[in-house]
């Protein structure tokens, strides 16, 4: 059972992460310029999608990530 939730936590993230880009994609940009521009390290982008990276900073990255591929501006 927690193998099965595992595993539909990696796809959701997995979906997000592509949603992202592809957001970034419709304004002209990518993922990597986005992160280059602001000081992103891209490895920690990468590790919130892919589960490894947890707590409250990976939350706020996730967040102003998602906000931005929707075109919000956060700082």
């Amino acid at each position: 059972m927690q193998q099965k939730q595992g595993l539909r936590q990696k796809e959701k993230l997995k979906k997000e992460l592509q949603t992202i880009r592809i957001n970034f994609i419709k304004q002209g940009t990518s993922l990597s310029k986005f992160c280059a521009e602001n000081n992103i390290l891209r490895e920690n982008a990468n590790k919130i999608f892919y589960g490894t990276w947890k707590g409250e900073k990976a939350d706020a990255l996730k967040k102003r990530l998602i906000d931005a591929s929707k075109g919000k501006v956060t700082k």
